[in-house]
Formats: structure tokens, C-alpha cells, sequence
């Protein structure tokens, strides 16, 4: 597998990662792609957390409609399917060398790998105990589709851990307060 470092990344932030759904070659983040070979990386993955449900890109804009839980489905899905959203998933995921990315899409071939590996963390569930799973990724299996062919990605449980410390999800329901007694600024450093 390749695993492409970004030098930048849309809006600045190569946390989200995206799987190469054309040429099934990795996983990378943002645009403008520096490739690195990362053959044996592997994350711990945060089922729990996970989101889905429909997203689409319009306008310059991602637009997401998350499930109340993974369980239930949307209420307004005819809506959502009318207005030309498609499933979508939102998974944690972390590993040492890289730290905390996001794997949030709205692809079919990345719905695929995404739902068959949350069904084989699913059906380990007596196995687990309180562990994650770490996940590697596998490789991608072409798809023939009606627009041509495309790549799922394939993913494999390679091992149950405990949480690392530094896996932590932001809490993004939260803003934070500034404390002006730490603060690295002072009135004359601020350029406006």
C-alpha cells in the first residue's frame, strides 16, 4: 500500500484521509499528493464513534445527514436520495507514525470497504473484550461499474489492543475558552 503525505491538504488540514478509488493505489490525504511507501501501516479504528449516513459535495460544500445511531435509519433517506446524497461513513482512525485522521466519505467503492470491515468488527464482538481493533489495509479489488471500473478498498483485522493514550476524538460539540494567562500573544503581536 501506498500512503500519500500532503503538502496541501484542502483548507490546511490533511487530517482526512481518502482512499485512490480509480486507481486502487492507497490511501491519501487532500489533493496535492506527495507519495511515501507506508507498506505495512496499520491503524486502530474506532467503531463505536463511527457515523453514517448520506453526504454529498455541491456548490464547493460537503453536506452530511448523519443517522442517529448506526442502527437507526435516517428519517428523511427518500429525501436525501432525491437531492442526490449518497451513504456516507465517518470513522476515527489512528497509528503511531501518523496519528489521528478521519476517514470520512461519501463514495461508493469507500461505502463498500468501510461496511465490510465494520461487519467483520461486528462479528468479532464475543472475541473482543474492551479492545480495538487494528485494522491494515489489504490491497483494492476492482469493481466493474456501469461508468467504468473502479477500486474498493479491502481492509483485514489483524490484531485486538487496548486503546493507545494518544487516540483521542475531538470533541467538536465543545469551543474552547481562551485563557489570556497562557497566552503566547500580547497586544503588540497582533498583526491587525
Amino acid at each position: 500500500m501506498s500512503f500519500k503525505d500532503v503538502d496541501d491538504a484542502p483548507k490546511g488540514d490533511p487530517m482526512y484521509l481518502r482512499h485512490d478509488n480509480k486507481e486502487g493505489t492507497g490511501f491519501m490525504c487532500g489533493k496535492k499528493e506527495v507519495e511515501v511507501d507506508y507498506s505495512d501501516i496499520n491503524f486502530v479504528a474506532d467503531f463505536p464513534v463511527a457515523k453514517i449516513g448520506w453526504g454529498k459535495f455541491a456548490g464547493g460544500t460537503y453536506y452530511k445527514e448523519w443517522q442517529e445511531d448506526i442502527k437507526t435509519p435516517h428519517p428523511e433517506e427518500s429525501r436525501l436520495k432525491a437531492e442526490g446524497y449518497k451513504r456516507a461513513f465517518s470513522l476515527y482512525l489512528y497509528s503511531t507514525d501518523k496519528g489521528l485522521k478521519l476517514w470520512e466519505r461519501d463514495s461508493a467503492m469507500e461505502w463498500s470497504g468501510f461496511l465490510a470491515i465494520a461487519k467483520a468488527w461486528e462479528s468479532d464482538a464475543s472475541n473482543r473484550g474492551d479492545k480495538i481493533p487494528v485494522i491494515g489495509y489489504e490491497g483494492a479489488e476492482g469493481v466493474e461499474t456501469a461508468n467504468g471500473k473502479y477500486y474498493k478498498p479491502v481492509f483485514k483485522i489483524k490484531d485486538w489492543v487496548d486503546r493507545p493514550t494518544d487516540f483521542v476524538i475531538p470533541d467538536l460539540n465543545t469551543t474552547a475558552t481562551p485563557d489570556d494567562s497562557d497566552s503566547v500573544f500580547d497586544e503588540e503581536s497582533i498583526p491587525f
